[in-house]
């Protein structure tokens, strides 16, 4: 189980997943705070501002 997505069946990968994104998290909130920004201001920026193509390279 994955205390924050409670309520949700997940396999194994997708738990794993969700795990290592979860770890993710204080480093990226670590490198926003360096640019003065929140970890969701920053992701939203990288998302709307993308000079690269929107093609996740997860789904290659």
């Amino acid at each position: 189980m994955v205390s924050y997505l409670r309520g949700r069946m997940l396999t194994i990968e997708q738990a794993v997943a969700a795990l290592q994104a979860a770890e993710l998290v204080v480093d990226m909130d670590e490198l926003a705070a360096r640019v003065g920004l929140t970890s969701l201001e920053m992701f939203g920026l990288a998302v709307v501002e993308a000079p690269w193509d929107a093609v996740s390279v997860f789904d290659e």
